[in-house]
């Protein structure tokens, strides 16, 4: 195989790959096309987080004093789906549901986008519930609330001491029964303005290395890498195919009249003949001369190299594709971002 039939080889099998990875990718995007994202945009516990260090504060709700566990709570929840989701596919409307010992306080819809209608439907201690017109492709609404959170028994010195918010935030579930659509995906403000926020779950130790390596990439963001270690594997490749000569062999009549390929050694002032097959035989300068022989030019043996290389290459590559996941995903939270900071 000459250098052109490699080049091309590799070249076939990596865009075989990558289209492959590619057309999965496609699949597993569009096989379900109902989405909610819910965006966590507030949650403050009132005493801890704003009114610490003032002391003698009184805090009242419709003219009662209210508990020192209670949180503030504002989201956004917005179709990231790539359907309109009408009310005949809504079997159970969302709710937002918390445990025994919580308590809504009170639940406004404070946003919504243009035409859109929503209200809060069913109000108790731990359902709000909200009565969604057509939720149409990248249409939001957005709410505001207050919720009591338990204060839990603390039996030892040892244990840690949990933040209202935090003990909200874990609590808090979502209930709903609307067509071709499981669960609601939670962000948080803070990770899309940071950067951090994830599509890709995170995983754990026990995942084959390979997961790990894509998802170190994605998160990472290193299309820089990617770029880098192609040209590098193609620039190692034509380095690595300059550097090794090519060798002359010749063609003889070996055992059983049978031609053979054999390379040549100086011995003794003689000349060896020999394959990787066995052959040998030594003969003088002379008889080499008058040997009947044809001369053949023998390209190096590049295939550990070559190999390698494309293992080199498809770093590079799964660098590339991983950049290309990471922008596909974040279209829709990038657009979440915007319409918040608008």
């Amino acid at each position: 195989m000459d250098i052109t039939d490699t080049v091309l080889t590799i070249a076939g099998v990596t865009a075989t790959v990558v289209l492959g990875i590619y057309a999965i990718i496609l699949a597993v995007r569009y096989s379900r096309q109902t989405g909610i994202s819910y965006l966590e945009d507030t949650c403050l516990a009132l005493f801890d987080d704003i009114t610490q260090g003032i002391t003698d504060l009184d805090i009242r709700f419709k003219n009662s004093p209210i508990s020192k566990k209670i949180v503030i709570v504002q989201g956004y929840f917005f179709n990231t789906g790539r359907l309109d989701i009408s009310t005949d596919m809504v079997e159970k409307p969302l709710r937002l549901v918390v445990p025994e010992g919580y308590n809504w306080i009170d639940c406004q819809i404070t946003n919504a986008s243009k035409d859109l209608e929503v209200h809060i439907a069913k109000f108790s201690n731990n359902i709000v519930e909200f009565n969604i017109g057509m939720l149409k492709i990248r249409e939001f609404f957005k709410f505001s609330a207050l919720v009591t959170v338990p204060s839990g028994d603390v039996k030892s010195e040892k244990v840690k001491i949990i933040s209202p918010n935090i003990k909200f935030r874990q609590a808090l579930s979502f209930d709903h029964r609307i067509k071709d659509m499981r669960n609601i995906k939670m962000i948080r403000l803070v990770e899309l303005q940071s950067g951090s926020f994830s599509p890709i779950k995170s995983g754990s130790y026990s995942d084959p290395i390979f997961l790990r390596i894509v998802r170190n990439l994605y998160r990472n963001n290193s299309i820089v890498y990617g770029i880098i270690f192609i040209l590098a594997s193609i620039g190692l490749y034509f380095l690595l195919i300059k550097s090794i000569s090519k060798s002359l062999e010749y063609e003889i009549t070996g055992p059983e009249e049978l031609p053979i390929l054999v390379h040549t050694l100086v011995e003794d002032n003689q000349i060896v003949l020999l394959n990787e097959g066995g052959y040998r035989k030594k003969i003088s300068l002379k008889n080499f001369d008058d040997l009947q022989k044809r001369t053949v030019l023998k390209s190096p043996d590049l295939v550990y190299g070559t190999i390698f290389l494309a293992i080199y290459a498809g770093v590079g590559i799964i660098s590339l594709l991983a950049c290309s996941i990471r922008y596909i995903l974040s279209r829709k939270y990038r657009f979440i971002l915007h319409v918040v900071q608008s």
